[in-house]
């Protein structure tokens, strides 16, 4: 006796969208989501797109799935993530995974990256504990899983963990010859790298993934956005000449897709680079207008780091105090900007503290070392108006050895004579020739900004005159008075001494007056 074939899904589906018969569309595609997934995804979509909107209320698996899957989760109710608890009793291990994944890709759609977070941790949890995990499974969705774990992580910041979920699944699509694994892991492990600033690591993840085949159609636009976002990240570090173009490959900042903080990255990064910071400005404010951003969560810290860089770039020192200040939970790239504008501020020493602290997180990449290396030799400067030698070539180095031309753009134009004075003869030459066409940034306001204007008067004074008296003379004031106002700026540039004041007072002058 000959066993008749399974019935063909596909089929199964086709029969039950013609018959106009939504509740076994919904049986099909609920009992067979990996098959659809995997085998044909648009068959998956086209299903979606004929539920009607009570239907896909009742299934926020199929919710998702739709074509406008995006739009729904971020312009309508948000899917509760407890919505699937029901699906996760099945004695599927498959789809028990699947159900969990998709429960954290629902928290990530409504922008609840702590959510999605938890549900990550569970679905890693769960592999541990299952026997799914065995080699047995690589030809089935535990790639994807760990794909998935991988990216919630990447769009949390957490890149360490991202970086190694993401190695799992590249290694688990090697194994199993699955492109779609392999080419999906590549783009976001590169995107990991460029975000650290592991440039040549990240170009070279990047080249990996443009290497394989095309993904499939589930796949494709995760996997194509990631891959450009990454490209774009790597162009405006370096400041390379093909920046513009990289970029103008992104998509539209009101965009749907999770590496949206990416491309803000990228684009604001690239503006600030050119001393646009009222285009980095906007790029911000329309990101945070048209996105759901959550306290504390990745999006966030780009959304606050960027517009206090800008703010304080616009001479808005109040401004970037207030959205400093207003920040709950200040990620990483939040509290470096906060340093800056400490700075700018002329609070030296807070700034000096705040760098001891961040100095110490083993977690800092290699691009915020970086960003910390500069904040110190604006210190340096500020305070006694010259750089170490050490601290000079460490600088050098991260632009011409490391790659990154944007953050040379952040050092103050008056700093950077200082800088190449203390360069051996070959490292300033390899300097000049990786900065000969970038605009430094405008120092003359980075304290005096800080200052009110008698303040200003009595610094400018302190320069020319020997003495309090011969200051109060001049100024038209009390000695009392001009008393008063030197404690208050020595305060606010970090200034201990006469020396130090007339320092600060001396480079602010010359920067003036073109010197």
């Amino acid at each position: 006796m000959v066993e008749s074939a399974a019935p063909d899904p596909g089929e199964q589906l086709a029969a039950a969208i013609a018959a106009g018969d939504a509740e076994r569309i919904v049986e099909i595609l609920m009992g067979n989501v990996w098959y659809f997934f995997t085998h044909d995804y648009r068959a998956l979509q086209q299903a979606a797109a004929t539920l009607s909107d009570e239907m896909l209320e009742r299934h926020p698996v199929l919710r998702l799935a739709h074509p406008l899957g995006g739009v729904l989760a971020r312009t309508g109710r948000p899917i509760d993530p407890s919505e699937f608890d029901e699906l996760l009793a099945s004695d599927d291990p498959t789809t028990v995974g699947l159900f969990l994944m998709i429960q954290g890709l629902a928290s990530r759609a409504n922008g609840d990256t702590a959510a999605a977070v938890r549900s990550a941790r569970r679905l890693e949890d769960w592999i541990r504990q299952t026997e799914f995990a065995a080699s047995a499974q690589h030809d089935g969705p535990l790639w994807l899983f760990h794909h998935q774990i991988g990216s919630t992580y990447l769009v949390a910041g957490d890149t360490l963990n991202a970086l190694r979920q993401l190695g799992v699944s590249r290694q688990i699509g090697v194994a199993s010859g699955s492109v779609d694994a392999q080419r999906g892991a590549a783009g976001r492990i590169a995107i990991a790298h460029a975000v650290r600033g592991s440039l040549a690591v990240a170009e070279k993840s990047l080249a990996e993934a443009l290497a394989l085949p095309g993904s499939a159609a589930a796949y494709a636009s995760a996997a194509y956005g990631t891959e450009r976002a990454a490209a774009a990240l790597i162009s405006v570090e370096r400041l390379a000449p093909d920046a513009d173009d990289r970029i103008a490959e992104l998509d539209a900042i009101d965009n749907f897709e999770i590496i949206w903080p990416f491309e803000l990255l990228a684009k604001a990064r690239l503006a600030l680079g050119r001393q646009q910071p009222s285009e980095a400005l906007e790029l911000a404010t329309i990101s945070a207008a048209t996105h759901r951003v959550q306290a504390g969560s990745f999006a966030a810290d780009v959304l606050d780091s960027l517009t206090i860089e800008a703010l304080l770039a616009l001479g808005d020192l109040s401004g970037a105090d207030r959205v400093a200040a207003s920040s709950s939970a200040r990620g990483p790239l939040t509290r470096i900007a906060a340093v800056q504008a400490s700075i700018h501020r002329g609070e030296l020493t807070q700034a000096q503290e705040d760098l001891r602290y961040l100095g110490t997180r083993p977690t800092l990449s290699p691009l915020q070392r970086a960003q910390l290396a500069v904040f110190t030799v604006r210190l340096d400067a500020l305070r006694g108006g010259q750089v170490s030698s050490h601290l000079a070539e460490e600088f050098a180095a991260a632009v011409t050895r490391q790659g990154y031309r944007r953050l040379a753009t952040t050092m103050p134009a008056t700093v950077v004579p200082l800088i190449r004075s203390r360069l051996s003869p070959a490292t300033e030459t390899a300097f000049d020739a990786a900065t000969a066409d970038l605009a430094f940034a405008d120092s003359a306001g980075s304290i005096t900004r800080a200052l009110t204007e008698s303040e200003r008067r009595v610094l400018d004074a302190l320069v020319l005159h020997e003495t309090v008296a011969d200051i109060a003379a001049a100024l038209h004031v009390s000695p009392n008075t001009v008393k008063t106002q030197l404690r208050s700026l020595y305060r606010k540039i970090g200034a201990t001494t006469r020396a130090d004041a007339v320092a600060v007072g001396s480079r602010m002058l010359s920067s003036q007056h073109g010197g």
